[in-house]
């Protein structure tokens, strides 16, 4: 349904005969409302993915000839590579839905309104920014049966998704990081208190791994802040080990 409705959008933009962001300039809010299960996520990425093509449509006609199509579409890039990011860190499997976001989230896109610069026609995307709210903390100790706790916990413990090297340097393998063999979701507690591993939508975690991975370069993260986001990551799952 998803890729039918953005396929549905792309064909409506060619059928167009005027601009959709034409007209006096206001700001515009689009409210995602659901139960869970819904498809709020999934609605949120497509609407993103169609703004951005708009974005595209008006900043090709005003761009110059001599820029790469990877600087003309960095911003567009970066807004839309966000979502793995916060997919694997925000999101979890529930009963009902295997990628429950389990917070919430403002998001602001900013987008060209006037400008005589030829490089930076109206409707070209500037930028975006997010807030986040009621993050559930919880689940970090507590996890019922049937779900996962959050996705990026089982991507750096499945089997073909970290390097052995990054493992030894998180401390994800045997004898604390000394030895050779990789420790597993099943090898912690907030990750094994519920009985569940995978996910029941396909979605494997080597895959969604590389995917956060590309996705932090593609942001921006640097190397070392790559780094030490995954070290409090590991650090969280060796602190629910902890017994007192």
């Amino acid at each position: 349904v998803a890729e039918l409705a953005f396929s549905s959008m792309m064909n409506s933009l060619e059928e167009r005969d005027a601009d959709a962001l034409s007209g006096p300039p206001c700001n515009q809010s689009i409210l995602v409302s659901g139960e869970s299960g819904a498809g709020k996520t999934v609605n949120t990425k497509i609407v993103m993915r169609y703004l951005t093509l708009l974005s595209q449509r008006h900043m090709r006609k005003a761009v110059s000839p001599s820029k790469t199509d990877n600087e003309c579409l960095s911003v567009e890039t970066q807004v839309l590579q966000s979502n793995p990011i916060l997919e694997s860190f925000g999101n979890a499997r529930t009963i009902r839905n295997d990628n429950s976001s389990r917070f919430g989230k403002f998001i602001e896109m900013s987008f060209q309104a006037q400008s005589d610069d030829p490089n930076c026609s109206r409707g070209t995307l500037l930028g975006a920014s997010i807030d986040f709210y009621l993050l559930e903390k919880v689940r970090l100790v507590s996890v019922n049966p049937g779900e996962r706790n959050y996705h990026v916990f089982y991507e750096i413990t499945c089997p073909r998704g970290m390097s052995i090297n990054e493992k030894k340097r998180y401390k994800l393998t045997s004898n604390f990081g000394r030895g050779d063999i990789p420790l597993t979701a099943k090898d912690f507690n907030m990750t094994s208190i519920s009985g569940t591993f995978d996910r029941r939508d396909g979605v494997v975690d080597m895959d969604t791994y590389g995917e956060l991975r590309m996705a932090m370069d593609s942001v921006g993260f640097a190397d070392v802040e790559q780094e030490s986001i995954f070290r409090v990551t590991a650090a969280l799952l060796h602190a629910s080990n902890l017994r007192f």
